[in-house]
């Protein structure tokens, strides 16, 4: 798309709500990138919350061997989210969830 703006920021997805918002205000953005971020168990919802609330897509690069890959698949089956998957290479993919297509009730919980 031509004429968009790029803006990065650093967010805490271990922060509760009302400090997140009071970092970013009430801005919502089109997307949120990250890569190999899923390693950890403990940081799936949190970090599956943060993006839900603040963007309407997310696109991983995701090592499929990290511990996170199948928590992640799995909570995100859960909450009615499809992660279209693409083969990079070797034991990358590229994922793409598309939060416009959860129900409200579903992106809040």
């Amino acid at each position: 798309r031509r004429g968009g703006s790029l803006k990065a920021l650093a967010l805490d997805w271990s922060w509760d709500e009302l400090k997140q918002k009071e970092a970013l205000g009430n801005r919502r953005f089109d997307l949120v990138v990250g890569a190999d971020v899923l390693y950890e168990h403990d940081f799936i919802e949190p970090f599956l919350t943060t993006a839900s609330r603040f963007s309407k897509e997310l696109v991983l690069v995701q090592n499929v061997n990290r511990a996170g890959t199948e928590p992640f698949l799995k909570l995100s089956k859960e909450l009615g989210l499809e992660v279209e998957r693409i083969h990079l290479e070797d034991y990358y993919e590229l994922w793409r969830v598309n939060f416009l297509t959860c129900s409200t009730s579903e992106r809040e919980s």
